[in-house]
């Protein structure tokens, strides 16, 4: 409704009447931009400065509106740059191309789009900026696992958005209109911060826009009373990560030791289970690194194709394999399977998707190679805490939501989704040589 009636006269901020602040939200110099995008902000504050952004750099923009903050970052970025504004209403993407043309600047590009799904390369983005947007979603989790996802390692997220300390009554969050003007859709910044952490990102910082000096990533714990609302502004990094390829070269040779303690064959064999294979299945396994999936599944099915991205693992499983005819061994990315369409009576990945880049795409090119009637079981980690993984076994996300994962399961084109616990935790030894012990769960869908 804004951008269909919208004109250079009026002012579309989100200011006093829906976020509490001001309507001069930049630092930045609005000169070189003319009143009919100036004026169509609907932010809560100056994410441009935040993100301090440097000549040639790829930027995305979420909930990129009528394009302002998309404008001012190419203005920073210049041409060598890139700039990708994301937003799921037709109408203002309409009205940011009209301004984009006004403007020339062809290093401006716009996507259809939720922030919840980006339609965005994994690791592409060198800074994510947003502003006043985060809070209208309802899934603001799956919005930092997006951001985090896109983003390549050492990237920056740079947010301006409404956040709160203390929390809406069940009354206030039902109360459309006051989340539509970016009030009660906010979240506690205890929570904001929780998701994302959970999402990977580090070094957050999150201040009050009118109390700079104040850091409340730390202490904010501390707040008791209602909701006080507030526009923050929010910065975090991408950490860069053991690369996946070169952890699992260092130690193939003694993988089936480390294995051993995260999962065990009463594990493996209960997943085969679900799968009730006839004699005849052709199966996959994904992410099979020494081939324990396959050795428990070489007695149960005619023909079985291992993939893995690693060719020390898969070296490792050759010499495990060795005397079984019907195994093959394939080189080969998680998401970019080199597999026919619709070949597989069944399709296993065993503490697989924490180490893919796009979990949801993994779980949709499984999903392809599977025959009508097929199953896919992927047995892998819940949501956890234990960031020390990262670094020390390459994982890229700690564990997973089970709703995440049904929501992956569904968009896949799959049915009959069962997500349950797995016979067993995984178990091993933190940096502090503490026992851990995390839960596994076990999902199965059909196509």
């Amino acid at each position: 409704r804004i951008a269909d009636t919208f004109t250079p006269q009026q002012t579309a901020a989100c200011g006093d009447e829906c976020c509490g602040v001001s309507a001069m939200l930049y630092e930045t110099n609005l000169d070189d931009l003319p009143a009919d995008v100036t004026g169509l902000s609907l932010g809560c504050g100056d994410p441009i400065v935040l993100a301090g952004l440097q000549p040639g750099q790829t930027v995305l923009d979420l909930g990129s509106g009528g394009g302002i903050d998309a404008f001012l970052a190419a203005q920073r970025v210049g041409e060598t740059g890139r700039v990708i504004g994301v937003d799921m209403t037709p109408a203002m993407l309409a009205k940011a191309e009209q301004n984009k043309a006004k403007l020339g600047l062809s290093q401006v590009e716009f996507r259809e789009g939720r922030i919840e799904e980006l339609p965005v390369e994994t690791e592409s983005v060198d800074v994510v900026i947003s502003n006043c947007v985060i809070n209208l979603s309802p899934d603001k989790a799956a919005v930092f696992r997006e951001a985090f996802r896109v983003l390549r390692p050492g990237g920056r997220l740079a947010v301006s958005d409404m956040v709160t300390q203390g929390y809406f009554t069940a009354e206030e969050r039902a109360n459309l209109p006051d989340w539509a003007a970016c009030v009660t859709g906010a979240e506690d910044v205890r929570d904001y911060i929780a998701a994302m952490r959970q999402a990977g990102f580090t070094e957050i910082v999150v201040r009050d826009k009118f109390n700079p000096d104040i850091e409340l990533s730390e202490g904010a714990e501390n707040y008791v009373g209602s909701a006080r609302l507030f526009s923050a502004a929010v910065t975090a990094v991408k950490p860069f990560m053991s690369d996946s390829k070169s952890y699992f070269a260092q130690v193939a040779g003694q993988w089936d030791d480390i294995r051993a303690g995260f999962f065990t064959e009463a594990m493996r064999d209960a997943a085969i289970e679900q799968a009730n294979l006839p004699e005849t299945a052709v199966v996959a396994d994904i992410g099979t690194g020494t081939g324990f999936v396959l050795q428990g599944l070489a007695g149960r099915a005619a023909r079985l194709v291992g993939f893995d991205e690693s060719p020390d693992m898969l070296a490792i499983a050759q010499q495990n394999l060795n005397g079984y005819n019907h195994v093959e061994l394939r080189l080969a990315e998680g998401q970019n399977l080199p597999a026919e369409d619709n070949g597989f009576d069944a399709v296993f990945a065993n503490m697989y998707l924490h180490h893919a880049p796009d979990p949801a795409a993994a779980i949709a090119e499984m999903s392809r190679i599977l025959k009508p009637g097929g199953k896919l079981i992927i047995t892998d980690l819940d949501s956890h805490d234990q960031s020390w993984m990262r670094e020390a076994m390459a994982d890229r996300w700690l564990g997973f939501a089970r709703e995440d994962v049904r929501q992956w399961y569904e968009a896949a084109g799959l049915t009959a989704v069962e997500i349950d616990c797995a016979a067993g935790s995984c178990d091993c030894v933190g940096p502090n040589d503490d026992e851990i012990s995390l839960s596994v769960f076990a999902a199965v869908g059909q196509k």
